[in-house]
């Protein structure tokens, strides 16, 4: 499969790194400054991996993973990148769109897009088997945390989920405006944690303090 590692990526207009149907992909340590896509892995076969990549945007996706063709053997990974996303309009941390069996580990995420509809941390549609654990999903734009249509999440918890708007969490059509909303409605993130996870700054994403430690 292809790997790209560390490498920077600087003042890209729209994508840092494009890879379609490739195979077993891996994509490590890269600093990518784009307009609208920091990493896009569309209609990947067998697993992959995503991994310790910085991420800053003006707005749009930082991870978007499309049409990707894991399997429960053969599973997407998602961990412990840094991903930034700002502007007035549409911004996704993490997105994910028909991608089955993904796992989602360590990432911090934070969005300071103003849109309080289109702004969000982690963001699946028509996706199943999802598993969510040790992530900062923070927006301080005010839109939401975590995000979901049409998808089955496996199992998720031991985050940190915040947000500065009046919705935490979307979960296949409902609303959920708090930590224990979510946990009552759902039975997920049961030791997730809602609170700002004091970023050094809106892009350096490494914690000021031991809040989380």
């Amino acid at each position: 499969g292809i790997n790209i590692d560390s490498n920077s990526f600087t003042n890209v207009g729209y994508s840092g790194i494009y890879l379609q149907r490739s195979m077993s992909s891996q994509v490590s340590n890269n600093s990518i400054y784009a307009g609208s896509r920091g990493i896009q892995l569309i209609s990947n076969e067998n697993s992959y991996k995503l991994t310790g990549n910085k991420i800053t945007l003006e707005n749009g996706r930082g991870i978007y993973v499309g049409s990707t063709l894991s399997t429960e053997t053969n599973m997407g990974l998602i961990s412990n990148n840094f991903i930034s996303v700002g502007g007035v309009g549409e911004a996704q941390g993490i997105y994910l769109v028909t991608s089955d069996f993904q796992n989602i580990y360590h990432n911090s995420i934070n969005i300071t897009s103003t849109s309080t509809s289109d702004g969000r941390a982690f963001y699946s549609s028509s996706s199943d088997h999802i598993s969510l654990y040790n992530n900062i999903f923070n927006n301080s734009g005010g839109g939401y945390s975590f995000y979901t249509t049409t998808t089955i999440v496996d199992s998720s918890d031991y985050n940190d989920l915040y947000t500065t708007g009046s919705n935490l969490a979307h979960i296949n059509g409902t609303d959920y405006t708090n930590l224990g909303a979510l946990q009552s409605g759902e039975s997920l993130d049961l030791n997730t944690v809602s609170t700002d996870p004091g970023f050094v700054s809106e892009t350096d994403l490494h914690l000021a303090d031991d809040t989380l430690a």
